[in-house]
């Protein structure tokens, strides 16, 4: 019979291998247990003291942390196998994980409530006209010297649709409608009483990069939800937030990461005054603003990568030849000429025309603008 010894110093460096890991093991939850109560705890707190500016930005790189802990906890469960198979056997997880678990709890909930003091309370405003009564939807943030900060528009959207999964009224997916909540309160300038929209939801389908636009069964579901949150700014609001919503739940969150990276849903603050210094008039100047809800969903219904130009000229000259017949003098200049060219180029095979017929189907009989 045969036998098989090992050496002694075999068992020597069992006991070595077996005692680094259980000291790595403690330290790895530790940690763990730490950054993720940490991380919910300030989420939790910044959610109901209605910091909202904090809690987007630290959601802007929460799936970073998430990922780092989930790292973690990966090496701290490979240790734990480690040191089972070298031998160990005393388990001392759930009183090491109880406790990190306590005192993290506990130093974050204080710590961030000693943070709070430490923000400056920065007050940063929407950027109004130089001139009073001249409408015009002006886009603000840090690119022009404001700080950032979310939108006041957020106090009005439900806390149902603020959650990491949120949820319309009716048990829907939330997330279209949230973003359309963030677009139109950071978009729609001093009056949005006047906007122009004569919309014709079938040919709207119909013609857009979206098509077949699989989420327009939730027309419905999604008119309430607006209807319930922009019914005092009248009927052609809610119908732009509606549509906004269904075209933002039927688009890719790349293409609408890049629409929206290229300010697309905002009205164009370069040409409003570009246009001003070749002559137009305060009454067409207001029409370009009260248009520029119906330019939003044409741009994002023709929306590629890499597109860079609302239809805003094509659009207001479809409308003032349906209004008053034809076009103002500076409509000729050599650089609104070259902006309705960028306009059509990047189209592609889709039909601009028929979109901006679209938004404007059912404006047809003369009145004041």
């Amino acid at each position: 019979m045969c036998m098989i010894t090992r050496h002694p110093s075999y068992h020597h460096q069992c006991c070595n291998y077996s005692i680094s890991h259980e000291q790595t093991r403690p330290d790895l939850l530790s940690c763990n247990c730490y950054c993720s109560s940490r991380i919910s705890t300030s989420r939790r707190y910044h959610n109901s003291q209605g910091s909202w500016t904090i809690r987007f930005s630290l959601a802007r790189r929460e799936h970073l942390w998430w990922a780092a802990i989930a790292l973690a906890l990966v090496a701290s469960f490979g240790c734990m196998v480690l040191s089972f198979l070298v031998g160990n056997n005393d388990d001392s997880l759930g009183l090491i994980i109880l406790l990190a678990s306590a005192s993290s709890l506990a130093v974050s909930r204080y710590a961030w409530h000693t943070k709070k003091t430490l923000v400056p309370d920065d007050k940063t405003g929407l950027y109004a006209p130089i001139h009073p009564e001249k409408s015009a939807s002006l886009l603000w943030g840090f690119h022009i010297g404001f700080t950032p900060r979310v939108s006041r528009g957020i106090l009005a959207v439900p806390q149902r649709l603020l959650r990491s999964s949120p949820l319309t009224s009716s048990g829907h997916d939330g997330q279209p409608v949230c973003l359309a909540h963030g677009i139109l309160a950071r978009n729609k300038g001093f009056e949005p009483h006047p906007f122009i929209l004569g919309l014709n939801p079938g040919t709207l389908e119909e013609k857009c990069v979206q098509w077949p636009r699989p989420s327009k069964v939730l027309r419905t579901y999604y008119r309430e939800e607006m209807n319930a949150a922009y019914g005092g700014l009248g009927p052609v609001f809610v119908n732009v937030a509606t549509e906004l919503a269904l075209l933002l739940a039927d688009s890719s969150h790349s293409l609408i990461e890049d629409w929206l990276s290229l300010r697309m849903e905002h009205q164009d603050l370069v040409l409003n005054n570009q246009l001003t210094r070749l002559g137009a008039s305060d009454e067409e100047l207001k029409v370009l603003y009260r248009l520029s809800y119906a330019a939003m969903l044409v741009s994002l219904s023709a929306h590629r990568k890499g597109r860079k130009w609302r239809s805003e000229i094509k659009l207001f000259t479809a409308y003032w030849k349906k209004r008053k017949g034809g076009v103002p003098a500076w409509m000729g200049a050599a650089a609104v000429v070259e902006r309705i060219g960028k306009e059509e180029s990047g189209a592609g095979d889709t039909d601009l025309d028929a979109l901006i017929e679209a938004v404007l189907c059912k404006i047809d009989t003369p009145r004041s603008v």
